[in-house]
């Protein structure tokens, strides 16, 4: 056999052999290439997703903080109606009360007050008992009736005077609901809005609080008036039967 052709053809099966493992090798790598190709391009498919989905969140939050600049710019613009006389009537009635001096629910002393004007059926008997003279039990009850009567004046004056503030202050209310439904048509803006409902609100409650306060007067100026006639009453039983005690 010669032996150059068992050289060449041991070279071609070599070489034959070579190229067979460098295409498969070529294969796999390619499959590999190709797999990682893959890989890579769903990651940048997941990072781009990932940036569209922060792009779109930074979105929502630049309008979220340009909706609260927008409110805020809304309030601050907001004519909001001025509530300089809010609680007006309360202060004048007070100042009706410390001016006329009459018997009133609110004074700091009311028992003491009410106690030492209506002094109740014990002491007008004590008094006609310790009179030394008919004329100075008198002239002692005369300046008790005199008090009395003033305060029983100042306390129905101070009542009326009250409502004449209360029936002025309704001329006004016309055009304080007028400029505050204009404010709740109008407003376009979340805290507009509530800042609208607000303005509602207190003045509801300044009405309420009025209307507490007529009812008050009302009821201390009756609580004065029939304490003035049990007053009366007391005193006169009172005289009567110590003048009866002294003549038996």
């Amino acid at each position: 056999i010669d032996g150059g052709i068992i050289s060449g053809g041991i070279l071609g099966s070599v070489v034959g052999g070579l190229f067979e493992s460098m295409m498969k090798n070529q294969a796999t790598e390619t499959t590999q290439y190709t797999s990682w190709a893959s890989q890579a391009l769903s990651e940048v498919k997941k990072a781009q997703s990932w940036s569209e989905q922060l792009i779109k969140m930074q979105q929502e939050v630049q309008n979220t903080l340009n909706i609260v600049k927008m409110e805020t710019q809304n309030l601050q613009s907001l004519k909001q109606y001025r509530w300089d006389g809010f609680a007006k009537g309360l202060h004048q009635l007070n100042a009706i009360n410390n001016r006329l001096n009459g018997v009133y629910y609110g004074i700091d002393n009311l028992a003491d007050a009410y106690e030492k004007l209506h002094e109740g059926y014990q002491n007008y008997a004590q008094d006609a008992r310790s009179a030394t003279s008919q004329l100075e039990y008198n002239r002692q009850q005369r300046q008790k009736l005199r008090e009395l009567t003033n305060k029983n004046r100042a306390t129905f004056q101070q009542t009326f005077e009250g409502l004449g503030i209360q029936a002025k202050d309704l001329e006004s209310e016309v055009a304080i609901i007028q400029r505050l439904k204009q404010n709740s048509e109008t407003a376009d803006g979340n805290l507009k809005v509530i800042q609208a409902a607000n303005d509602i609100a207190l003045f509801q409650a300044d009405q309420l609080r009025q209307l507490r306060i007529t009812l008050m007067n009302q009821v201390n100026m009756l609580n004065q008036y029939l304490s003035s006639k049990n007053t009366e009453e007391e005193r006169r039983q009172a005289e009567v039967e110590e003048r009866d005690l002294k003549s038996d």
